[in-house]
């Protein structure tokens, strides 16, 4: 399984995924949602505006985001 770097800004609520050591080569945004794409064209990570909104109905909050870490 591939591991994953996670980022997220309580100031901008914006949650960042994105593999470990994959370049992106492109990228296209869909409403609140950027996916970066690596050189064969796969989804290499994705960028979610609003995230404590989008996640609120789950009940992650803020605070939980804050707490995620990196995965392997």
């Amino acid at each position: 399984m591939d591991a994953y770097n996670w980022d997220y800004s309580e100031y901008s609520d914006i949650l960042h995924i994105h593999k470990k050591d994959h370049a992106t080569k492109g990228s296209v945004e869909l409403g609140d949602f950027t996916l970066d794409f690596g050189n064969h064209d796969e989804v290499i990570g994705i960028e979610i505006e609003h995230a404590s909104e989008f996640f609120h109905n789950v009940g992650v909050d803020k605070n939980s985001l804050s707490d995620i870490q990196d995965t392997q």
